[in-house]
């Protein structure tokens, strides 16, 4: 079968064992086999990093967020907002911050190679 944005294919064989590490190795890179080995024949390495510290990141922005709406529905309802509202999103910018600090502090290379 012909794939129409590649121009050249080649078909190759791997014994069992050395199947079974591509497989871990592309999982473990989140990537498809062929797309691991022709990423790995192309560049020598893949680097993959672990992204779940951003995951307690993106819950405080979305927090953030839905209080910064809040606050602005009841500016635009009433004319202005309270002293506390201003130190709530000031607090929540600073913990924000934190967690970024903490985020890329905290992300690791994983290699897919070991």
């Amino acid at each position: 079968m012909p794939y129409p944005k590649y121009k050249k294919q080649l078909h190759i064989a791997f014994n069992p064992e050395d199947w079974e590490i591509i497989l871990k190795k592309s999982e473990k890179a989140e990537m498809k086999p062929s797309a691991y080995i022709t990423k790995i024949a192309l560049n020598g390495m893949i680097k993959h990093y672990d992204t779940m510290p951003f995951n307690k990141l993106m819950i405080a922005i979305n927090r953030y967020g839905n209080n910064l709406s809040q606050i602005a529905k009841v500016a635009n309802t009433y004319g202005s907002i309270f002293e506390n509202d201003i130190k709530d999103i000031q607090s929540d910018m600073q913990h924000i911050k934190e967690l970024a600090y903490d985020c890329f502090s905290e992300m690791q290379f994983i290699n897919a190679d070991d």
